[in-house]
This record gives structure tokens, sequence and C-alpha cells, in this order.
């Protein structure tokens, strides 16, 4: 055997080693080619997106409530103090369209809930309109926190000052709730009440106990939690983290319209 036929035999010793080592693709002119690799059972499976929290209640937003704080920035340019202490918002045509009718109707009813406690007797506006808390204000909240009994072993101390009303807590908190202005009031919540609603050691039951007194009257309390509930814990966390507290202002009764730490 010649050097040219040993060299041909090994050529064809090699692609036959090749062609036995890859898979048959084609089994015959006209066949449809086959693939040799495993079939594929189940299709990908792609995560579903996390369900993302909102960090606020459904009913509010932060542009939702700078929208009502501009609209009562412009309102009380129309606001008036009537010989009685109550207030009269007369907001022109133009005016009104320019803040919105569903605004403007919210503004008139939280007028009427602050003239209400005018006319009981438990708030006073002066020429500029901020209020201020009466000693009948006062004295209705002791008198209900000292006719309950378990309110009594939580509550040390109440007080009021200008136009906020204060509730003391046997564990050195500090709790308020402020008139802020004609149209609304703002909850200021201790650092340990606010923990304590983010870690669900305070339940809606204790909080009505702690505030229910000092509330605006149509403004529940268990409602209020509830709104409170719909901040996500990180928020309410996120504005309490140098343990100072948060504040919560809402519209009357209980719209919120903002959050921040105090």
């Amino acid at each position: 055997m010649n050097k040219l036929t040993q060299t041909m035999l090994g050529v064809l010793l090699c692609v036959a080693m090749v062609v036995a080592l890859m898979p048959a693709t084609v089994a015959a002119a006209g066949e449809p080619v086959r693939s040799e690799l495993p079939p594929i059972t189940d299709p990908p499976r792609i995560p579903e997106p996390p369900v993302i929290i909102p960090p606020y209640p459904p009913e509010w937003s932060p542009e939702k409530g700078a929208e009502i704080l501009q609209a009562i920035e412009t309102a009380e340019r129309f606001l008036q103090v009537n010989p009685d202490g109550t207030l009269t918002l007369n907001m022109p045509r133009q005016a009104i369209k320019s803040i919105g009718e569903d605004i403007y109707a919210q503004l008139q009813a939280a007028l009427t809930q602050s003239n209400k406690m005018v006319s009981q007797g438990y708030l006073k506006f002066d020429e500029h309109f901020n209020a201020q808390v009466t000693e009948k204000y006062l004295q209705s909240i002791r008198t209900a926190i000292a006719l309950d009994p378990e309110l009594s072993s939580v509550v040390s101390g109440v007080f009021a000052d200008g136009n906020t009303i204060g509730i003391l807590t046997n564990n050195g908190g500090v709790n308020q709730v402020t008139w802020w202005g004609w149209w609304g009031w703002r909850l200021y919540m201790c650092d340990s009440t606010t923990d304590d609603i983010v870690t669900g050691l305070l339940c809606g039951i204790a909080f009505t106990g702690l505030f229910a007194a000092a509330l605006p009257p149509a403004a529940t309390a268990l409602g209020v939690f509830a709104i409170i509930q719909g901040f996500a814990a990180g928020m309410l966390s996120h504005h309490n983290q140098n343990n100072t507290g948060v504040r919560i202002s809402f519209l009357l009764p209980m719209t919120p319209v903002g959050i921040d730490p105090q």
C-alpha cells in the first residue's frame, strides 16, 4: 500500500468518526429534519410581578393633598367672621371653578363642622381665622376619660394650649389633636404610639379609647384608625425614623391631606 492510499484511508476514517459522533438530522431525501434535542415539556415560567402596597390610603395621594391645600389658600381670601363667631365662605363662581366644584363642596362641609363646634361652645376663631380650644372642650374630654376606667389607666393627663388638645400617656408619650384653622385638624402621634400601630400592638379599640374624646365630633376614632392603617407601615416608620412621632393632617371630618414627621 503506497503512501497516497494510506493518506486517503486515513481521511475516510476521520470522516467516518465525525459522522458517527454527529446527531442524525436527515433520515432520507425529502423527509423533514429531525432534531435529536430533548423535547421541552414545560414552558419557562415567567415570575409574576410583586404586589406593591401603596404607601397611602386609596382615597389620598400626595398630589390630591397638595391640591386641597392650594384650594384652601384660595378659599381663605373669601372667608368672613360672623357676629356670632361662626365663619362664612362666599366664593364667587369664577373662584369656585378654579378650585373645582368637588373640592369647594368639601371645604363647605368642613366649615359646617367647624361652625358646629363654635355654636356648641367648643371652639373660637379670631379675626385671622385661627382656632382656639375652649375650657368646655377640655373639660368634656377630661370627663370622658374619668368615666372610662380602662382609659383612665392609660392616660395620665390632658391639657389645652391654644388650638391644641394634648393627651399624656403613662409611658411618657404626648399625643395631640390640633385644630388647623377653620377647615381641618392634625393628629400628632408620639413615637411610641406610632411604633405600636406599625407593630400591631395598638389595635383599633385601643386607639378609639385613646383619641375618641379629643377627635372632632364628626370624625370617628375607628375611621381615623383605618385611614392611618391605610398608610403602609414603611411610610409611618419612615416619617418616624428620628423617633419624633408622626403628624397626619385631615380635612374635616377625616379626609387625609398630608403626613410628615413631627
